[in-house]
């Protein structure tokens, strides 16, 4: 799985501007907004499964690899809160070095889903008060937008909020946490998630969506940032937003746009990006995938959208020997395709790499802290009652 660590180090060009004062690419069309809005449950729905479900979760409990999480939330309750102070944030405005603060930054993202995660595992309450601690300081942050992604300084200072990688990642795992322990955290909390979800997200989707204000380049980008974007954008908001019908927006806009992700492959699926990228942009499309698969009961399909099995097999074919696989772009030597991202395309795409998927299918996903991950591929999502395939597919380079 991809790591919050990992997320956060990966550099993108999504903050591009677009012209002001008119819908990006003619906005979603209201008929698609009115269709998706009849396919929406009533209420905001997530991936994953709540805390009360433990038939799942108890099953986590007792897996060593979900155990060792209890030891890393009680590593988290000794230690405080990483500080993150303006001086940190500027750093990278005044001397290009965006790790300092990027690390304090991510340390605080790994303690929420670590601490959320124990929770559910445990369920005996131990976790909450840090957790609730934790959403309450990277609530209380001044942007969510990375400082390598603000170089004006436009969100640190307030004359904007736009939405970045790490923005979008940390909404949609904070909207899981929610829905998740909904039963578990305080009101207080609560409401707090919700307003800055709000605030920092949805209201500003729609508003560059429908004005091209704030400037949102990746929404047409063809590069990772669009997949990973509108995936924490559009996961989020599934799971937070009252309304259908405004959940509807997010859903038609998710359908329009991702063509910009589909539009930065070649015809045959190469990834120019290289193997690193083609983990992290088609991996959130694929975490985007399976979760309007399941809110739309799977009316609305990614998969089958044309060109998307070709981009699919890109890491199955790229491997030159076993387990070598080519570096370029940017793409650090060693990469590979990711293994639960693997065994969850071999089983929707019928590859046949009975091995991987029997490993990594299911509780074998493991878990980690950005939590999306552990929703989409370790609890039932709509691959479980599907036989895997009686033959392995041939594969080549191509």
């Amino acid at each position: 799985m991809m790591t919050i660590t990992a997320m956060f180090a990966l550099l993108g060009l999504g903050m591009s501007h677009v012209t002001q004062g008119e819908p990006i690419a003619g906005g979603v069309p209201a008929e698609r907004i009115a269709h998706w809005a009849k396919h929406l449950p009533p209420q905001p729905s997530g991936v994953g499964v709540p805390i009360s479900r433990r038939d799942v979760w108890d099953v986590f409990a007792r897996d060593k690899d979900f155990r060792s999480v209890i030891g890393q939330a009680e590593d988290e309750l000794k230690r405080p809160i990483a500080e993150t102070p303006d001086e940190l944030y500027l750093d990278f405005s005044q001397s290009g070095n965006r790790r300092r603060y990027e690390a304090r930054l991510s340390a605080r993202r790994h303690r929420m889903g670590i601490l959320a995660l124990a929770e559910c595992l445990e369920n005996r309450g131990r976790f909450l008060g840090e957790l609730e601690k934790t959403i309450t300081a990277i609530c209380q942050e001044k942007t969510w937008v990375m400082p390598a992604h603000d170089r004006q300084l436009d969100n640190f200072y307030g004359r904007t909020v736009e939405i970045d990688l790490g923005a979008a990642g940390t909404a949609w795992n904070m909207a899981t946490i929610d829905y998740w322990l909904a039963e578990k955290l305080s009101p207080d909390c609560r409401r707090m998630i919700a307003s800055e979800l709000e605030r920092r997200i949805f209201t500003p989707f729609e508003q560059a969506v429908n004005t091209g204000n704030p400037r949102l380049g990746w929404v047409t980008t063809t590069n990772n940032w669009n997949a990973v974007c509108l995936a924490g954008v559009v996961g989020a908001a599934l799971e937070n937003i009252p309304s259908p019908e405004r959940r509807g927006f997010f859903v038609a806009a998710a359908e329009k746009y991702i063509q910009y992700f589909l539009q930065g492959f070649t015809p045959d699926g190469y990834c120019s990006e290289g193997i690193g990228y083609w983990n992290y942009g088609f991996g959130h499309f694929t975490l985007l995938g399976e979760t309007l698969y399941q809110a739309t009961k799977g009316q609305l399909d990614f998969f089958a959208i044309p060109g998307v099995e070709q981009i699919a097999l890109f890491g199955y074919r790229m491997e030159m020997a076993p387990d070598i696989y080519p570096a370029f772009a940017d793409c650090s030597v060693g990469s590979r395709p990711g293994a639960v991202l693997s065994a969850y395309l071999s089983r929707r795409f019928d590859l046949g790499l009975k091995e991987l998927e029997n490993r990594y299918l299911g509780v074998g996903a493991g878990p980690d802290s950005f939590l999306p991950d552990v929703a989409i591929y370790a609890t039932p999502n709509s691959l479980t009652n599907r036989p895997a395939s009686a033959t392995v597919r041939q594969h080549e380079i191509r």
